[in-house]
């Protein structure tokens, strides 16, 4: 992160970590992604390219980055919360694509409890796709398409992108809605795998790319989003005792809370497997209704399944077990020892879990429970409601 804001003194800018730090992992040329925090749709974003010149000493890093994280942003209606605030991130330059288009892939998360950390995902990620052609290969060495951000930055059909294309024909291919081949319709996912290129050789072709995708894709990529989490699990542990411990008797120890975090994830060819953009907290990125209009994306129960999870409607699909978690329970607590609160947070991740269904699954805890849970192999195995 790097903060450049102006004070009495003039401008100054301050990098996490020390600009020494910065200057000792840097390769040249790079390129960078910049970021201004607390945004969404790209908004403000923007390709910088390090060069051998720019990293001589630390006197020319400082004067790059000044350049590049600017003050504030320049266009009024584009300014963040906190101007002056970037993210600087390397930049993807030999993604994955759809035929000749560049891709990310938004995927969903629900945290239903902190401690223990618990944790789903649902089986299928939503595609962002670039409206025009991915011809940067050989990017940041020729830095010709830099400020071409329909190309690098604005996927998806951003307004400034379509205005000269003709909406029938903005991609050569049926828009994949979602990463699975057996979801058809008017967003269907057929197309994904299809059209699915990994370097810079042939396509894979339909039947082999869903075999990798359900082999090593799928499951690098729960890898690569449950790192994080448990990376940030002490913070995130320390922060739950706060809440339930310190605040003792303040009206928010009464409520459940619940997460819903949508990471953003790139496929690197030079890795040869993803790549982690962002994790998404203020949850914009609607689905719309598979009714013939102009959604992308649809939602088949996924938003309604993870309410259900969550407790909304007091886990109906209780009756049908509920006697046989309470004695497993007491027995547990009586062999373990529990406070009522801790009782009440098992109770409640058992409850969702017995709730998944529309493609969610437990990723974490990890248990093992054959063809009963995980992604479905098929749309007539759905992961829960047993």
């Amino acid at each position: 992160n790097a903060v450049h804001k102006m004070t009495d003194l003039g401008p100054q800018l301050a990098v996490e970590g020390g600009a020494r730090a910065f200057f000792d992992i840097v390769d040249t040329p790079s390129a960078w992604i910049v970021k201004p925090q607390r945004r969404y749709l790209s908004l403000g974003m923007h390709l910088a390219v390090l060069r051998e010149e720019d990293a001589l000493s630390l006197d020319s890093l400082a004067a790059w980055l000044s350049k590049e994280v600017p003050v504030e942003e320049k266009l009024p209606h584009y300014r963040t919360k906190q101007p002056g605030e970037f993210t600087l991130q390397q930049y993807v330059a030999r993604p994955a694509r759809l035929d000749r288009r560049k891709f990310d892939l938004r995927v969903w998360v629900l945290i239903t409890s902190l401690e223990p950390l618990t944790v789903f995902m649902l089986d299928v990620a939503f595609p962002k796709i670039s409206v025009v052609d991915y011809t940067a290969w050989d990017f940041p060495s020729n830095s010709s398409t830099v400020n071409e951000k329909c190309m690098h930055v604005q996927l998806m059909a951003a307004e400034v992108c379509v205005k000269h294309i003709d909406a029938r024909h903005m991609y050569p291919y049926q828009y994949p809605g979602v990463t699975r081949p057996d979801v058809h319709g008017k967003v269907g996912g057929r197309s994904f795998f299809e059209n699915l290129r990994l370097d810079d050789n042939d396509m894979l072709g339909g039947e082999e790319a869903w075999q990798k995708w359900q082999e090593r894709l799928w499951p690098e990529l729960e890898a690569l989003i449950m790192r994080p989490l448990l990376l940030a699990k002490p913070a995130l542990h320390e922060h739950e005792a706060r809440i339930y411990g310190e605040f003792d008797g303040d009206l928010s120890r009464k409520y459940h809370r619940v997460a819903l975090v949508s990471p953003d994830v790139i496929y690197d060819a030079d890795a040869q497997t993803w790549t982690l953009e962002e994790i998404n907290t203020n949850g914009l990125f609607q689905l719309g209704v598979d009714d013939g209009g102009s959604s992308f994306h649809v939602d088949e129960g996924y938003t309604e399944a993870w309410l259900q999870m969550s407790g909304v409607d007091e886990f109906p699909n209780s009756v049908k077990y509920g006697k046989i978690l309470e004695e497993r329970l007491d027995d547990f607590c009586e062999a373990e020892g529990c406070r009522a609160r801790e009782r009440s947070v098992l109770e409640r991740s058992a409850h969702a879990t017995a709730h998944v269904n529309s493609g969610w699954y437990r990723v974490w805890p990890p248990y093992d429970c054959g063809q009963e849970c995980g992604p479905r192999s098929t749309l007539d195995k759905d992961a829960g409601l047993r």
